[in-house]
């Protein structure tokens, strides 16, 4: 295919909005002349690149719909641009200088002590005429490292890749490392961190950016790229990508689980939130971030998200993390299910439970199958003794997923705990099917240590009914038997008996507490709802401490009551 019949086509292919068939066409026919097109053919890699990490990010959730849309276009622009250069070579921006002299490892020395040395002197002449507070101290380099220790949270910025403009030196990697410094100046001191920029080498590609980080024992790397808009550049997209490196490939969390004495614990666990991802941002004050590290706006909290969940990550200062992260307004999904984790994390760390099941209803709000935030959302009405709302999240869970393990497992634990038997039974058999199937040995062995609870409280029970059946041949209207037959019963899930006896309890005794939390459930149970109607408006026209002393009776029955139960 000629040069002209190749144009029309990757153009046809961009009208058809095929940006990754229109790409892949510019870099086929510009590969044979790779080397008289050597920067074009670096462009066009460099935007495929982008193109594969932008459809990468989508399918892991790292990036926003906005974000990836903003990113889309982008890259159509720079396959746009490329195309008008390739065609007309008088479009291209003039090429950086080469150098025409060789020079020796001494001189070279001596230049890079000398560029470092200037370097120092104009930046610490610009930052005289900054505002006061923009003159934190940040380490800067050209290709070196600093000493990072392995007790430092090191957060390496690297110098951002300008598209379209090789020789551009504006980048905002500088300001942004300052404006980082100032996060970590304002903290007590026991989050232990170094904020460093690097100059030089300017990487092209993730990869680069990352492997320049953990050369330097980095725990934070922050690149990317930028592109003005305008001609006073003030008008510029910043796009900024980061990776915690001290983390795995997800960030952990904790979750909260039922151990075997079904009693709240917490562990680390990998969530599905990657530790990397990418912001995108179009500013209008690009002078400004880079004359005065002045950043407003979502770029501001995009910063504040990436320390505070630093501090998160560290262990330590969570009270700070908390204010960082409370002030980041962050807008786009992926962002915000980051933000509202870290926090929840952090609340339950600080022991404000309530908090973190607000940071958890809000991540749900933009997530609402996300497992993570549903599980502990769920155990901490568990911990609080609001088993009814636990059991609605797990039963909305598995509605959709049936045949999850672990929610049928934690349901089945629940259940068990509230004693309700017959549908514990349930979840922990159907549970261990499925688990021997996926050949979980660990889930599995958990499952059958309560199916083995189980079956003790089951024979319990039973000896229950007996008994109380033997006194009652005896004194069929002793409240104390029928009470413990009715029970008995409704934990073994036997409903209609155990509605019928609860039944002749409130004739003989109208007020028993017991009887009426045992016969509401029973008729929700048998769905009997007329039977369930008439108790509702009773306990609805009952005093508070007494609407109160149903519900301590049986706290999973304020489900049942709806807007009448008392918190």
């Amino acid at each position: 295919m000629d040069k002209a019949a190749a144009i029309q086509r990757i153009r046809q292919e961009l009208a058809e909005g095929n940006i990754e068939a229109a790409l892949q066409l510019l870099i086929d026919n510009l590969q044979p002349e790779r080397k008289s097109l050597r920067d074009l053919n670096n462009r066009a890699l460099q935007a495929k690149a982008q193109l594969e990490k932008t459809q990468k990010d989508e399918l892991q959730g790292v990036i926003s719909f906005e974000n990836s849309k903003l990113s889309y276009n982008q890259i159509t622009q720079q396959t746009i641009n490329l195309v008008d250069e390739w065609e007309d070579p008088s479009l291209a921006p003039p090429p950086l200088p080469s150098p025409k002299k060789k020079f020796t490892p001494q001189m070279t020395l001596v230049a890079a002590v000398l560029v470092v040395f200037v370097g120092i002197i104009i930046w610490q002449l610009l930052a005289r005429g900054e505002q006061a507070d923009s003159t934190e101290e940040v380490t800067h380099a050209t290709e070196s490292c600093p000493e990072f220790k392995d007790d430092i949270f090191s957060i390496m910025v690297l110098p951002y890749l300008p598209l379209h403009d090789p020789a551009a030196t504006d980048s905002p990697h500088r300001p942004l490392a300052i404006r980082l410094n100032r996060y970590k100046r304002g903290f007590s001191g026991s989050f232990n961190t170094e904020v460093f920029s690097k100059d030089q080498p300017r990487p092209e590609t993730d990869q680069l950016a990352v492997q320049a980080a953990e050369d330097c024992l980095a725990k934070l790397a922050i690149w990317g790229e930028y592109e003005h808009l305008t001609p006073d550049k003030n008008s510029t997209i910043i796009t900024t990508s980061y990776q915690y490196l001290s983390s795995a490939d997800n960030f952990n969390f904790t979750m909260l689980d039922l151990d075997s004495n079904a009693e709240v614990e917490e562990t680390e666990r990998s969530s599905s939130i990657p530790s990397h991802g990418i912001f995108i941002d179009t500013v209008q004050n690009y002078s400004e971030i880079i004359n005065k590290a002045e950043v407003t706006g979502p770029l501001e909290a995009q910063l504040r998200l990436l320390f505070g969940v630093a501090l998160v990550e560290s262990g330590t200062n969570r009270e700070e993390a908390i204010e960082l992260l409370e002030e980041a307004d962050v807008q786009d999904s992926s962002t915000v299910l980051l933000r509202e984790m870290a926090l929840a994390d952090a609340y339950m760390h600080q022991g404000e439970e309530a908090k973190a099941v607000e940071a958890y209803d809000r991540a749900l709000k933009t997530h609402p199958d996300y497992w993570f935030a549903v599980n502990n959302r769920a155990m901490l009405y568990y911990q609080k003794g609001e088993y009814d709302v636990t059991l609605e999240a797990l039963d909305e869970k598995l509605e959709k997923e049936p045949n999850n393990i672990t929610a049928l497992s934690l349901r089945g634990s629940v259940r068990l705990k509230t004693m309700q038997l017959k549908e514990a039974e349930e979840d922990l058999e159907k549970a261990e099917r499925l688990s021997e199937r996926e050949n979980d040995p660990e889930q599995r062995q958990y499952i059958r240590k309560k199916i083995e609870i189980l079956e003790e409280k089951k024979a319990t029970e039973n000896r229950r009914v007996i008994s109380a059946n033997q006194l009652l041949s005896n004194e069929p209207n002793n409240i104390n038997a029928l009470t413990d037959l009715a029970e008995a019963n409704r934990n073994l899930g036997n409903y209609p008996v155990a509605k019928q006896v609860a039944t002749k309890i409130l004739d003989l005794d109208g007020d028993n507490i017991k009887a009426i939390a045992i016969k509401l459930e029973s008729a929700d149970k048998t769905r009997d709802t007329r039977a369930v109607t008439n108790l509702r408006r009773e306990v609805k026209q009952m005093d508070t401490t007494r609407q109160n002393l149903i519900i301590q009776e049986r706290p999973i029955i304020r489900a049942i009551l709806g807007n009448t139960a008392i918190q």
